[in-house]
């Protein structure tokens, strides 16, 4: 055994030569299957990412093209198929970043990132910028028709062009009934239109389509808690938080539910959880004012309650929650003030709600825009604000009303130019 592995010690020395070519061989072997495997690795989270862009859960997508990135960088394909993910995901940002390196590692237009450029520029808000080539794709039966009806359909709920985006979303929906983000956008529509019925109705189907899909189940608890069905929309939140013990909206909405079925013990632990997780997240600083308040904590309540005030100063909970809060504490005109702002946020919320389904029905009209834009300037809405105005000067581009209330906007935030341009407009 001795003289065995002598031998196999001295082997180097006795043959150098044989020695080196064994060692590059087993290098070159070694690379090669190192190559391989990292190829059938990035192939399978490709793979991967593709199908989780079918069940349309864009963050898994997203998560499986980064790690495909890592590796293949200088891969366009890759690039291109990230910056659908993020635009599907509403992350413009980043959509643009990998769309951008797609263009440098091609080095000329295509027609992928030409339509790819075009729908990410609707989504984003620059809707006259690429409208006119996405409605041709469209009469042209493109390939990427369900892309394209998706991405139009969310650019004109984000112009609020509603009567449009319905149309858009019904066609989509005719195509591919299971549709989740057809389904969702069509129920937030119903919603804002208060017809609360068909809203759970396409939220419900966007659940049994796609289970496990995260944005379906979190839009179909939202909308049980907000008709008060609390023991329907628990299971809903729990499976969430199967997925992502973290996920900060399930654990505020999970919260809220153990808190209004009496459970205030279970609705502390979770929102110390989500303290823990989201120190910052702001409807959770809101809710564990309001659980404070309902413990008795008064000082601890007045303290999250005055932060989730500052933070979201047009939320009526905020004031609501403080000014009773400080009626228990005896300070009566500082209560009597959040009394009424919340009062006048509620009343704007009222009004809204009567607003958004005539601005549904009367699609060329930009009065109901108008008032809306005022409601939300209001509020402090400032982007919500700018969309119904610009909205309205859509369908009329010489609405005077309209013009008056963007130039005193931009007046009042110091962008002159702007300012003269819609009051020369006004005038």
């Amino acid at each position: 055994m001795g003289d065995r592995l002598r031998s196999v010690v001295t082997f180097p020395r006795r043959y150098p030569t044989s020695t080196l070519v064994a060692a590059l061989l087993a290098g070159v072997f070694g690379f090669w299957l190192w190559r391989d495997l990292r190829s059938r690795w990035v192939l399978a989270e490709r793979t991967r990412a593709e199908e989780a862009l079918v069940l349309q859960d864009f963050d898994a997508a997203r998560r499986h093209l980064d790690r495909c990135l890592y590796y293949r960088p200088d891969d366009p394909r890759l690039s291109l198929l990230a910056a659908q993910a993020a635009r599907r995901a509403e992350d413009y940002s980043e959509a643009e970043e990998h769309l951008r390196r797609y263009q440098d590692l091609i080095g000329e237009a295509t027609e992928e990132g030409t339509l790819e450029l075009a729908m990410l520029l609707a989504q984003r808000g620059d809707l006259p910028q690429s409208e006119d080539h996405l409605l041709s794709c469209l009469a042209a039966r493109h390939p990427s028709t369900d892309l394209i009806l998706e991405a139009l359909a969310l650019s004109y709920i984000t112009s609020y062009r509603l009567d449009e985006s319905m149309k858009m979303l019904d066609r989509l929906l005719e195509r591919q009934p299971d549709n989740v983000t057809a389904l969702l956008s069509r129920g937030i529509l119903y919603d804002t239109a208060t017809h609360r019925d068909k809203a759970l109705e396409d939220y419900r189907h966007a659940v049994e389509a796609r289970p496990d899909n995260p944005r379906a189940l979190l839009r179909l608890a939202v909308a049980l808690q907000g008709l008060q069905k609390l023991t329907e929309a628990i299971p809903y939140y729990e499976r969430l938080l199967e997925r992502d013990p973290t996920h900060a909206e399930a654990l505020l909405g999970l919260a809220g539910c153990r808190r209004d079925t009496g459970d205030v013990a279970a609705a502390a632990t979770l929102l110390d959880e989500l303290e823990v997780a989201h120190p910052d997240f702001e409807a959770g600083i809101l809710s564990r004012g309001r659980l404070a308040l309902l413990r008795g904590r008064l000082d601890e309540a007045e303290r999250l309650l005055r932060r989730a005030v500052e933070l979201r100063p047009s939320d009526y909970h905020a004031h609501h929650h403080l000014s009773l809060c400080l009626q228990a504490q005896g300070n009566e005109s500082a209560a009597r003030t959040h009394r009424g702002r919340a009062d006048q946020i509620d009343r704007d919320r009222k009004e809204l709600f009567e607003l958004y389904p005539k601005a549904m029905r009367s699609p060329q009209d930009p009065a109901p825009r108008l008032e809306l834009g005022r409601i939300c300037l209001r509020n402090g809405q400032d982007r919500e604000a700018l969309r119904w105005l610009l909205g309205a000067l859509e369908i009329a581009p010489g609405h005077r009303p309209t013009h008056q209330i963007l130039a005193d906007f931009y007046h009042e935030r110091g962008n002159a130019e702007r300012a003269e341009y819609h009051r020369h407009r006004a005038r």
